[in-house]
Parts: structure tokens; sequence; C-alpha cells
């Protein structure tokens, strides 16, 4: 359950973060936040918290606080202990620390980094006719378990989520950035929870593409073949570059501020561990897939399903699985100096701060 913060507290020790004290424990962290944790002491405060994951707000930017049990998110800080002993519960009398000098001082908690790890995975070669096949496992095992059309029980939902993917897909394929732009946006923040449906199928699309399509690229090179199916003269994966950046912007408002930071980590290529761990199971080739998506799949109430088909769209992009509109849609344009077009992003809307659920996607 969401615990929303209502009035600031006082720090619950003097002592900086990263100070290594007498109860000062070992932690692991993202190296995509080592930013804030190396730089100089800042205050931090609690956003939301659960059993297995505290969300934390750093000025403008916002740190995952897990347990040792719960997803590795691309910004997250690991506690070297498991949810069973509630060792989150304590943030919600005590909302307020410090983060920087290598540590997180929050809630009684006194933090020390010893390890990062990078949430942008390198992976070996691939072809897009094995990437197809490993990620068809996934397709299959994903209609196995929640039926082959796996849609929110609001089917109107269900048809904005798909329809919406699919041209931002063949925008992308096409090269057409104001279409993709237009298509995206009008599923940021679309749907229910912390992170909402629209976002996670983003989020997965962006980062899928980004980090696979290397691993495709580095194949076609060794092959002399082009690297990324594609329209010609069209140069999808910049275009994802691109729209990763322009979602980031605009869903700043839109949706809550954990899927927000979620979606500027995905326009680095920057995943959650199990979002990875499938990934590399697709380029490895393995055993290991099913077993891969079963652990996204089981992310969340459906934040693992939508990162997953997020994840697929990745796959059709990079290797021209058309499985969406063939079609994009009119949008709206802005002049750019060079006199080319870009997307007008839309308004922000409401604070995302004070966006909070009930319910962790």
């Amino acid at each position: 359950m969401t615990m929303p913060v209502s009035s600031p507290l006082r720090p619950t020790s003097s002592r900086p973060a990263g100070s290594i004290g007498p109860g000062s424990r070992p932690a692991v962290a993202s190296s995509a936040i080592a930013p804030l944790l190396r730089g100089a002491d800042r205050a931090v405060t609690v956003l939301a918290s659960f059993p297995q994951a505290a969300y934390l707000s750093v000025g403008d930017d916002l740190v995952a606080l897990v347990t040792s049990d719960g997803i590795r998110h691309p910004n997250a800080v690991v506690l070297g202990l498991a949810s069973t002993g509630r060792p989150l519960d304590r943030l919600a009398i005590a909302p307020v620390g410090r983060i920087g000098r290598h540590g997180l001082s929050i809630g009684g908690l006194e933090l020390h980094i010893v390890r990062w790890w990078d949430p942008r995975p390198r992976l070996r070669g691939s072809t897009p006719a094995a990437l197809r096949a490993a990620s068809e496992l996934t397709r299959q095992r994903l209609a196995a378990v929640v039926g082959p059309l796996p849609v929110p029980s609001d089917t109107a939902l269900a048809a904005a989520l798909a329809s919406s993917l699919g041209t931002v897909v063949a925008a992308l394929r096409a090269g057409d950035d104001v279409a993709a732009f237009v298509a995206a946006q009008r599923i940021i923040g679309l749907g229910p929870g912390l992170t909402p449906s629209g976002d996670d199928r983003l989020a997965g699309l962006i980062a899928g593409t980004l980090v696979l399509a290397p691993s495709v690229a580095s194949a076609a090179s060794v092959a002399s073949a082009p690297s990324v199916a594609s329209a010609a003269g069209a140069d999808p994966v910049g275009a994802t570059e691109r729209l990763g950046h322009a979602v980031a912007a605009a869903a700043v408002g839109r949706t809550t501020s954990v899927s927000a930071a979620l979606l500027r980590h995905a326009a680095a290529g920057q995943m959650a561990e199990p979002a990875t761990a499938l990934v590399r199971a697709w380029v490895a080739a393995d055993r290991d897939i099913v077993r891969a998506t079963d652990r996204l799949l089981a992310v969340g109430s459906s934040s693992g399903r939508d990162l997953t088909l997020g994840l697929l769209a990745a796959v059709e992009l990079l290797t021209d699985e058309r499985a969406g509109p063939s079609h994009t849609a009119p949008s709206h344009t802005a002049p750019t100096p060079t006199g080319r077009t870009r997307p007008t992003p839309p308004r922000t809307h409401d604070d995302p701060r004070h966006h909070t659920t009930g319910r962790h996607n």
C-alpha cells in the first residue's frame, strides 16, 4: 500500500549519508544513480513505500530503495535485508534522510555502497531470425499464462494500448518521428497503478530497442548484411532514441513521478533486472527463456506483462516482424531551426508527486 508523506520530519540521523558507523550496512546500487550517491550530501524524502520497495525523491530525481528480494530497478539501491523482516516499514514514520558521499541514510538505515551494477546490459551478437525464434518462446509463454490476448479488464483500454503501440512501431520503422510521438503520447500515463500500462509498454519498447539493436548490428556486420529491417533510408534505432527523450520529457505531469523516472531510464536503455535477464536469455537462445519470461511476468500486477509486450514490440521493430498497424496517425508539428518538424510535447498537468496509488504495479 502506498504511504504518502503528509508532513516533513527531521532526519533520524545527523551523520552524513555514506558515513561508515557501527550500524552502517553495505548495499549495492545501480550505476545509473552513481552521481546522486557519489555526490554531495543532499536531502531525500520518501514518496511511496511498500514491503519490497520505497521510492525516494531527491530534487527532480528518484531513487528506489529495495529489499534483497525486491526488483532491481534501474535506479535502485539494494539492501542486504529481505522484506520478511519489514525493514522498510520504519520509513513511514521517518520519511526524510540524506543521500550522497557513497551512501544513503534514512529511516534508521545507514547504508554505504560497496558494489555497482550496470542497468544497461551489453549483449553478444544475434541475428534477426535467432532473435525472432527466441522471443517467440516468450510470446507462446505469455499466451499460455494469460491467454492469447493478454488484456486488462477494460477492453477499451486494451484496444487503445495495442493500437497505439503498434502505430508507434510502424512509425519508428518508417522513420516518422512525429507520428511515433503522437501515438506514444496517447498512452503515456494510460492505465491504473504506480506504473501505468502505457508507460510500461513504452519503456519496454524503447529500452529493448536500444539494448538489442547493437546485438543485431554486431552480428549483421560480420555477415555484411543490413543490421535492422526498416523502410528505405529510415533509422528506426535513431528514431527510437529520439522518441525516448521526447516521451521522458512529456511524461512529467502526465503520469506518476515513479513511472516518469523509469521512462527517463528507459530512454538511456536502462531496465529493471528481470527485463535485462529476459533479453539476455533471448540473445543467448538458451533454456532459460521460459524461466526468464516467468520472472518478468511475475513483476507487479500488470507491469511485468506490459514490459514483456514492450520488449516483444522491440523485436518486431528490429526484425521487421510486423504485428501492429501499418499506418501512422496524423499529428501536429512544430518547426525546428533546420526547417524540419518535431512533435509538440503536451502540456503538463498535475504534480506527479501527488499521483500515488494503493496498488503497486
